[in-house]
């Protein structure tokens, strides 16, 4: 049996020799340090809380959580209770915060350890009012997507004061970051800085204040707040009001299969939808 396992391991081994991927996908972790380190040179004041939802946006949810584990930042952010459980089954136990919606059921059963849940209703901190799992509260302050509104911020207050759950942090999401000036912006902050305020005056244990995605970083110094969470400049991506010089963490290469020459008016692909013009040199990729 031990010889049989042997000369299969073998023939694997000879195989994968023999085959050498066409396309791969290849991450830069100096890129993505650096762009950690630009994006904290922004808001020095603010500790940046990575965002590797969406399978750390398609460049690998557990590479990147191992590229960053020894960091000094607050937590992971993810989408999904299902992305905490693979962070945790690779065997790394930086701090996790679920940022997507998760039943309350889940929250309840939860037995990942150092993993807090953002709740974004009324209803589900009355659900939850018992139990000891830690939070963030998200407000809804002019993105009208998910959170509990301003005008419920006495019904939180009092809530927050019955409550066996640990209210870690207060949360929100600025809608148009990206645009210059932006009116809803400013009007989002104030609102914001107001809620976090009186959270804060009225809660001091309350450990975390964050509101700013990549781009409203840019309002560090108008936003009240400790965290500022990063997630497509992380990546090298500049959302376009950043004055940062930001490098793509992810490069995918592969290899030319042919070249050939096609004359004038040769039609291209499915469907012809491209001709050509004059004599045109085309490689196949």
């Amino acid at each position: 049996m031990i010889l049989q396992i042997l000369h299969k391991i073998v023939e694997w081994r000879k195989l994968h020799r023999l085959h050498q991927p066409i396309i791969t996908i290849e991450i830069n972790k100096s890129a993505l340090l650096n762009n950690l380190s630009s994006m904290r040179s922004i808001a020095p004041k603010w500790v940046v809380a990575p965002v590797l939802k969406s399978n750390a946006y398609g460049h690998g949810l557990t590479l990147v959580a191992s590229i960053l584990k020894n960091e000094s930042l607050p937590f992971f952010c993810v989408d999904s209770y299902s992305e905490a459980q693979m962070i945790r089954n690779f065997g790394i136990t930086k701090a996790i915060t679920v940022l997507g919606y998760t039943p309350t059921n889940t929250v309840a059963k939860n037995k990942l350890p150092n993993i807090s849940f953002v709740v974004a209703s009324i209803k589900q901190f009355q659900e939850l009012l018992k139990q000891k799992a830690s939070i963030h509260i998200k407000f809804d302050t002019g993105m009208h997507r998910q959170g509990i509104l301003p005008n419920q911020l006495g019904e939180v207050l009092s809530l927050i004061g019955k409550t066996s759950l640990r209210i870690e942090g207060v949360m929100s999401h600025l809608a148009d970051a990206e645009t210059k000036n932006s009116t809803s912006v400013k009007q989002q902050i104030l609102v914001w800085n107001e809620l976090a305020r009186r959270l804060q005056k009225s809660f001091p244990s309350i450990k975390y204040f964050h509101l700013a995605n990549s781009a409203g970083f840019v309002y560090y110094n108008e936003i009240f707040g400790n965290v500022g969470r990063s997630g497509i400049a992380l990546y090298g991506v500049n959302p376009g009001n950043l004055k940062l010089k930001l490098n793509p963490v992810l490069e995918m290469k592969s290899v030319i299969s042919e070249i050939r020459t096609l004359e004038v008016h040769e039609r291209i692909g499915y469907n012809g939808t491209f001709t050509t013009e004059r004599k045109t040199k085309v490689a196949t990729v």
